[in-house]
């Protein structure tokens, strides 16, 4: 226990600790088994959807790994130990969950991004070898990795370091003294990370579903793997927006004074988090086939996965 810490956790929410330590460590484990079994199947990296859910896959596992790291998420503030060295670095970067937020938005683009990558594979076949080859969809995901670093940079400027009674310890503050352009820049930043990505999202799948479901569909007679793919994407980013908006409406409302920051609301939103990174998995294996299939040769100690990869319908 740190001697020198002034404030502890709510009475309200300890019950949460364990719930995110589960959520956290089941993350860790579920993506892990899924990054192995996308790595091990003979063709994937030639396909962009497995590069894609390795992608997430890798951002799922380290969202875990830092929700045990950050204070009074796993651990309670009054059992945290804080690091002797470089402590305003921490209260910036970990304390801050700039890195579960970092994690979050670049999810929220990944998914973005299959749902352009599965539209292309179905309204342009044409210019889809040529839009998402491995290589180049490669580099689309580096990129996302990068320009998402400065997504939660608000983090970074509200989370510092604060010396009392000698004591130093991480504190929520404001980057303005004035509201209004606390405002403004919140609500730009949300429309970026947040706002602009969902709207591609569901502006995609809305076209995709009215080509699949269309009349005169002629999606009827083709290889269904196209489609499988697509829905089990799908799935993933409702649920990923069923887990992340209700953290982002409420803090919204928060900074706009609409509600007051309540502890237990608050963390329970951002449990909902956490817990999205614990059903991936679970969605990956249970809407494909050839997953669920990967997964149970990985689970009976073959040592290569031997299912290869169908390609795109073009």
């Amino acid at each position: 226990m740190d001697n020198c810490s002034d404030y502890h956790s709510s009475q309200k929410i300890s019950g949460l600790h364990p719930v995110y330590g589960i959520l956290s460590i089941l993350g860790i484990i579920g993506n892990g088994i899924v990054y192995r079994v996308i790595r091990q199947q003979k063709g994937s990296n030639a396909q962009s959807a497995e590069i894609f859910i390795t992608s997430l896959a890798v951002a799922d596992m380290l969202t875990g790994l830092f929700a045990i790291a950050v204070p009074d998420f796993v651990i309670p503030y009054k059992y945290y130990h804080y690091p002797s060295i470089g402590l305003p670095v921490f209260c910036a970067m970990v304390s801050s969950q700039y890195f579960i937020f970092y994690f979050g938005f670049i999810s929220l683009y990944t998914i973005a991004a299959i749902s352009f990558e599965r539209w292309c594979a179905i309204a342009v076949p044409s210019s889809y070898r040529c839009l998402f080859q491995a290589h180049r969809t490669k580099r689309y995901v580096m990129i996302i990795w990068l320009v998402g670093l400065i997504f939660p940079i608000d983090n970074i400027f509200k989370h510092v370091l604060v010396n009392k009674d000698g004591c130093g310890r991480c504190r929520w503050t404001v980057m303005f003294n004035n509201d209004s352009i606390e405002r403004i820049v919140f609500l730009n930043l949300e429309l970026i990370r947040i706002f602009l990505p969902t709207i591609l999202i569901v502006f995609f799948y809305s076209d995709i579903a009215r080509r699949i479901w269309s009349i005169n569909s002629h999606f009827q007679n083709r290889d269904t793997f196209c489609i499988k793919i697509t829905v089990m994407a799908f799935f993933a980013a409702f649920v990923f927006l069923l887990c992340w908006i209700p953290n982002e409406l409420y803090f919204t409302l928060v900074i706009f004074k609409v509600t007051k920051m309540d502890s237990v609301i608050h963390r329970t939103t951002k449990s909902m988090i956490i817990l999205n990174s614990c059903l991936n998995p679970i969605i990956y294996m249970s809407a494909n086939s050839k997953y669920r299939k990967c997964f149970r040769q990985w689970l009976l100690g073959h040592n290569r996965i031997t299912f290869v990869a169908p390609k795109m319908a073009a």
